[in-house]
Parts: C-alpha cells; structure tokens; sequence
C-alpha cells in the first residue's frame, strides 16, 4: 500500500455531501482513507468571473496498485458525480487532485507527480497542513492576501 494525499474542490450543488460520497465510492475501489482534513473556503478563480467559491479538503490513504489506476479511479468519481469539463476554470461539482503517490514521480499526458502546482495553492497547503504539519512550511510562503481569502468552514 503506498501513501498518498488528494486534494477535493468544488463549488457547485452541496460539495460537502459530495465530498462524503467521494470518499465512500473511493473506499470502494481500493482507496483505504486514514486522515481527512476540515473544509475550507475559498475565492473562485479567476476572480470578477461571479462564479461561487469553492469547497477545499485534502484526504490522506493509501492504495495498492499503480498511480495512473488510482487516476483513473478519481476521474471516474468525478464522472459519477456530475464532473463535466468544459473550459479551463470553470465551476464544478467536484474536482479530484491526486497530489502525491508515495514517492513517486510522473510526467505523462494523464499524470504528473507530484502535482506540479500544489506547492503555490492556499486551498491545498492549509487543508494539508491540517493532516501533516510538515505542510506548514509551504503554506507559510504564500502570498498573505491568499492565505487570509481561504476561511475555515467545519468538519466532515
């Protein structure tokens, strides 16, 4: 089983309850959770668009087989879960990142590992800080302005 952490967004219909299920249908297909960040607020981007913020958590687990399966799996949930893609930025009912495999590294045209901009995102580094302090240091180098935009909601 190899450690990894995903990140959860969306802004459209209820995402908590479609966090929960998220989680539920991962768990279902190899995915065995361990922790689980609150929910956090954030401004949709790009701003001035009048779309509604998002919804942000970070979950940690572990899964044993191959990263691009486990692509493959959170797709899949998005899928189910009313994902349609459009345009770059555009709202959604739930957006699955997979951050990080282990120690794994990925470039391909379906996966790049580790994300390559999770280092730069509030709404990733403070719900990650959450499950492992160690993230702290990353989010402590974002600009304050995004920092002070993200807002604490509750747990899930």
């Amino acid at each position: 089983m190899t450690e990894c952490l995903i990140a959860f967004g969306g802004n459209l219909s209820s995402p908590k309850v479609t966090f929960q299920i998220a989680l539920a249908m991962l768990s279902t297909r190899g995915f065995e959770f361990t922790a689980k960040s609150g929910l956090w607020q954030s401004p949709a981007w790009p701003a001035g668009k009048g779309y509604p913020d998002y919804l942000n958590a970070v979950v940690s687990g572990r899964y044993s087989g191959e990263p691009e399966e486990l692509m493959t799996e959170l797709l899949s949930v998005e899928a189910a879960l009313g994902r349609e893609r459009s345009v770059a930025n555009a709202p959604r009912t739930l957006d699955l990142d997979l951050l990080i495999f282990g120690d794994e590294t990925r470039n391909s045209d379906h996966l790049i590992l580790p994300h390559p901009r999770m280092l730069t995102r509030s709404f990733v580094l403070i719900p990650a800080s959450e499950i492992d302090e160690n993230w702290l240091q990353y989010a402590d180098a974002l600009p304050e302005a995004e920092v002070r935009a993200m807002r604490y909601v509750e747990q899930w």
